[in-house]
This record gives structure tokens, sequence and C-alpha cells, in this order.
């Protein structure tokens, strides 16, 4: 068992383990590159890998202990076990909060520059993740766009100003847009957010 942290910060991070006392290794990932290449976008959420890989079970959410036991003991694989639609509108509110925040980011201390980024990648991947089967493959391409400007102003050092000054940054947004606007309207009306004004 592996277990792996990438949200928050590191400090954070090994509280956590201080406070609950895992015996298993816990690596951390702070460019949340990890969770976004495994398609977890929540906590608490697990994978569950046979010896040779294969892909036994994934769980976003709450981890069933009884499936995990039972497929460990030779039942079949449940693959994918996703969240539902609250669990997508509660994501798209966060991703406005977190949208709202991005305006202010510049006015934030360096230290608070990344917590904002890391809530709007977190956010945008709990909704790919969250989203059904219609939504899905928009809501993809928009998680996609939000983590390609996320990473262009990371690579800035969280500066705004330095991300624009390489030319790409405004490209990136302008999909962005694109990608926001393509579910904006499936999104409102899902959920009841202002998502299409952002």
């Amino acid at each position: 068992m592996v277990g792996l942290g990438a949200q928050d910060n590191l400090e954070m991070a090994e509280e956590f383990v201080a406070t609950y006392g895992t015996t298993f290794m816990m690596l951390w990932d702070e460019s949340f590159e990890s969770w976004a290449k495994l398609g977890v976008a929540l906590q608490p959420a697990a994978i569950l890998l046979g010896s040779d890989g294969q892909l036994l079970g994934k769980w976003l959410g709450r981890i069933p202990e009884d499936e995990v036991l039972a497929i460990v003991a030779g039942a079949p694989p449940v693959g994918e076990v996703a969240g539902n639609s609250t669990r997508f509108c509660r994501y798209a509110a966060r991703y406005v909060q977190a949208d709202a925040a991005l305006e202010t980011v510049e006015t934030r201390s360096p230290i608070a520059r990344p917590i904002v980024f890391d809530d709007i990648r977190f956010a945008a991947n709990a909704m790919a993740q969250t989203a059904s089967a219609d939504l899905a493959p928009n809501v993809g391409v928009f998680a996609a766009a939000v983590l390609a400007v996320a990473d262009s102003a990371i690579g800035a050092d969280h500066d705004l100003a330095a991300a624009r000054a390489t030319g790409r940054y405004d490209e990136l947004v302008a999909e962005l847009a694109a990608a926001a606007t393509a579910i904006g309207g499936a999104v409102d009306a899902a959920c009841d957010v202002d998502f299409a004004a952002m």
C-alpha cells in the first residue's frame, strides 16, 4: 500500500501522517500531476492494482473496505465507482469560487498563491471525475485546459505577469474560456451555479 498526497502542502501531508499514524509508505507530489494522470480528483480515493499492474478497482469518495477485501480475495474487479451529480455540482461550485479567488491572486502573498492554483486544479479534476456520461467529454477538455493554464502560471512561479510575458499564457486562457463556454450552459442547468458567467 502506498499513499500519495498532492493536495494542500507538504506540511499538511506530514501532519496527516502524524495525526493518523499511517505506517505504509507515503509519497508527496507537489505538482498535482500524479493525481491528474491517475484520475484522482478528490479525497478520499483509492486505486487497487493487481500484481501485473492491471486496474482492479477505483473508488472516488468513501472507500468500501468490504469491496476491496472481496477483490483481494478473488472477486471480479469493480472498475471505477465515480461520484454522482451532487458531487459534480459541489465541485462545479467550488471551481466557481476558486476562479473568483484567481482574480485576486496577484495581491496575495507568494506563499498563498499556490493554494489558489491547487484549489482550481483540484476542482476542475473533481468535475471531470464526477461528470455524467453526457458531460464527461467536454468537462474533460475543460479540466485539461484548466490544468494547462495553471501549469503555465506555476511554471512562472505563480506570477501571472511573468506567465503572460511568455505569450503562451493568453492563448491557454483563450482555450480555457472556449472550453468553459462549451460546458457553461449544461453545468448551470444541472447544478444551478453561475458557471456560464465566468
